[in-house]
């Protein structure tokens, strides 16, 4: 009897302890599926970034901004810049035929695909007198306009030609 009551005690206290580790592997478990859940989450948060950056990067090499001059001397002359992405121009700078920049422009234009910046006529005649050839009065300049597209800076340089006509001393900016 005493046989069968310890075996009875014995099978009792293994269903309880089966019981007890069961619970503790229910908690590993649910521990497990929150772990797993938190991984799925920051995935799903990775993938999103990595699509951020790669329409970013797609925006950004395909961004190819074109400039022109347009307009004729003496009327207002401007460069216009357009591109198939929307950037802002922050600056334009006033150089020589090397690149040197004689004077800047800080600029506020707000964000668009086509950009009308209007020339400064005082700044291309700055720019006039560090380089032209004083036997042809002529001299080649740069256009320089600094841009920013999805936070990224760019530059876009559009050349011309800066004419005098001796008698009137009018410039004529020739793109």
């Amino acid at each position: 009897m005493m046989e069968v009551l310890l075996a009875l005690a014995g099978a009792v206290l293994g269903s309880l302890v089966t019981w007890l580790l069961g619970l503790g592997g229910s908690r590993r478990e649910t521990k497990a599926h929150e772990d797993l859940a938190k991984a799925q989450q920051r995935l799903a948060e990775v993938e999103e970034e990595r699509a951020t950056w790669e329409r970013r990067y797609r925006s950004l090499a395909a961004f190819a901004p074109a400039a022109r001059l347009v307009g004729t001397s003496p009327d207002p002359q401007f460069i216009v810049i357009q591109a198939s992405e929307p950037f802002e121009a922050v600056r334009l700078d006033y150089c020589i035929d090397t690149g040197a920049t004689i004077l800047s422009q800080t600029l506020s234009a707000a964000s668009a695909k086509e950009i009308r910046l209007p020339i400064n006529r005082d700044y291309v005649l700055g720019t006039f007198l560090k380089k032209f050839n004083g036997a042809t009065q002529v001299a080649d300049i740069r256009f320089r306009v600094h841009l920013l597209i999805l936070g990224d800076a760019r530059e876009v340089v559009l050349a011309a030609r800066v004419e005098q006509d001796v008698p009137t001393g009018v410039l004529r900016v020739l793109g």
